[in-house]
């Protein structure tokens, strides 16, 4: 980076003495009005000259650096493969946060992904195993989380004291506040209280006095009618 002492030492200019003021000089002063902290460095236009050459020459030779890309690929495979997964194991947390992130914030990105697991889905025998083994572990820990969900709530329907969890469902008092349905098992209210401990406003109730309710509020009666 030069500074104006720097730039003003390089400007040499042989003027007699009847001659206006030199053409470097005034090159000179054009760049103390600037801020000269935006000055860039001789390293730094080289790099950008570089990263344009070869924009362009990529752009006129796409299929023979694909090629050769290739090419290096299959030839230097394990090596590739063996870096790429020491650097997502020591920066795994860092990539899975962004690509969540993505995901739900991107919905071309998030459509990309889902064709592309499909596809992969349906083509690969053994990535089909291990997605189904992944989801069936996933699973059981749902179901023993959502056990132990209606027993720290009581274990018990609120309204006949039924106490068998297979039929015990949350009741939210306050409605869904216009949600799209989905059972509860698969909310995001389960999982914060699985993960944070967070508590959702909801009442157990049976499944035959959580459906009378949930019809008398939709009718707006508000309450159970008398059976």
């Amino acid at each position: 980076m030069f500074g104006v002492k720097g730039i003003n030492s390089l400007v040499t200019d042989k003027v007699d003495s009847n001659s206006v003021e030199p053409k470097g000089r005034i090159e000179v002063k054009k760049l103390q009005a600037l801020n000269l902290s935006s000055v860039i460095s001789k390293d730094e236009l080289r790099r950008q000259k570089q990263r344009e050459y070869n924009r362009r020459y990529y752009q006129k030779n796409r299929e023979k650096c694909k090629a050769q890309a290739q090419e290096y690929y299959w030839r230097n495979r394990d090596k590739l493969l063996a870096e790429a997964r020491e650097y997502y194991q020591k920066n795994r947390d860092r990539i899975c946060a962004e690509l969540r992130e993505r995901y739900h914030s991107d919905p071309v990105y998030k459509e990309k992904e889902q064709s592309r697991l499909k596809m992969r889905y349906h083509s690969d025998p053994e990535f089909r195993e291990k997605r189904r083994a992944s989801f069936k572990s996933w699973w059981a820990k749902r179901r023993e989380a959502y056990e132990r969900f209606k027993k720290e709530y009581g274990g018990k329907c609120s309204v006949c004291g039924n106490n068998d969890l297979d039929v015990l469902v949350p009741h939210h008092p306050d409605g869904r506040r216009g949600e799209k349905y989905k059972p509860f098992i698969f909310s995001k209210e389960l999982t914060n209280w699985i993960k944070y401990g967070i508590k959702p406003n909801v009442v157990i109730m049976c499944a035959n006095h959580h459906l009378k309710l949930s019809t008398a509020e939709a009718r707006g009666e508000g309450d159970i009618p008398e059976s």
